[in-house]
């Protein structure tokens, strides 16, 4: 998987970010924080940046007129951070619905000299998000996540009462579409689908068991010797072809080799 730097789409995973008014945001911590201070010791160390004593905790969320208005921006802070986080900690690993666009060969298989591989899926109710393909989502429009998106996203101040785990997740959905798989209408030719990871889901490498290897098709370019080493490697376990020129179209064909 690759990091958000590696992609070639400047807009890929930087979502507007709109802050929240802090009044809504203390509605917010109120309603779903059965604790009255609103927010524990452990949680405040966390957004100050150090452990707090007792007496510094206490101190903070004392029931003054300011308590609420610094609880509200150290919130905003939270958010601000974590959507940092996201951006620059998330991997992503991109497929396409079709393997026969010109364009995509040449910006994706070292000028079709590559190789294009196809995948049967096999979607498990048991995958997690992370498991399973997403479909990018084409819009004109940049999405924006708010402060309060954010908190949901972060399960920071959920309780059952207000929440079903339904509920959550698909609050969290939201959050990772407009993330992760938002895209100018401009790329919508790329009718692409994604698996992600987000910082303390997994590692840069992973087994995807939804995937299960189908084919492959070595490009216009490819080298005698890469594909023998296929046919070498593969030929007997899956479909190889060849892409091959149309002789009448803009279009690629292809030559069954095993």
């Amino acid at each position: 998987m690759a990091s958000s730097d590696w992609v070639n789409d400047p807009f890929d995973f930087k979502p507007v970010y709109e802050k929240s008014s802090l009044r809504k945001i203390n509605q917010r911590i109120k309603a779903n924080t059965p604790n009255r201070k609103g927010i524990s010791r452990q949680r405040m160390s966390e957004l100050g940046g150090r452990k707090l004593s007792r007496s510094e905790y206490r101190e903070l969320t004392k029931p003054t007129k300011k308590a609420p208005l610094l609880l509200a921006k150290l919130e905003d802070y939270a958010s601000r951070e974590t959507l940092k986080r996201l951006k620059s900690e998330s991997l992503v690993t991109c497929f396409s619905e079709i393997g026969d666009n010109i364009p995509m060969w040449s910006h994706y298989a070292d000028q079709h000299s590559g190789a294009c591989l196809e995948f049967d899926v096999e979607v498990d109710k048991r995958h997690d998000a992370t498991e399973v393909p997403w479909r990018v989502l084409y819009t004109d429009d940049r999405p924006t996540l708010s402060t309060l998106d954010m908190m949901i996203f972060s399960d920071r101040h959920e309780t059952q009462r207000h929440k079903t785990g339904s509920d959550r997740n698909e609050s969290k959905s939201r959050v990772l579409e407009k993330l992760f798989l938002a895209k100018s209408i401009d790329w919508s030719y790329e009718r692409e689908w994604r698996f992600f990871e987000y910082p303390g889901v997994g590692a840069r490498y992973k087994k995807l068991p939804c995937l299960k290897l189908a084919a492959i098709t070595l490009g216009l370019r490819a080298s005698d010797s890469k594909i023998e080493e296929i046919l070498r490697r593969f030929g007997e376990s899956v479909k190889v072809r060849r892409a091959i020129l149309s002789k009448s179209q803009f279009s690629i064909n292809y030559q069954i080799l095993s």
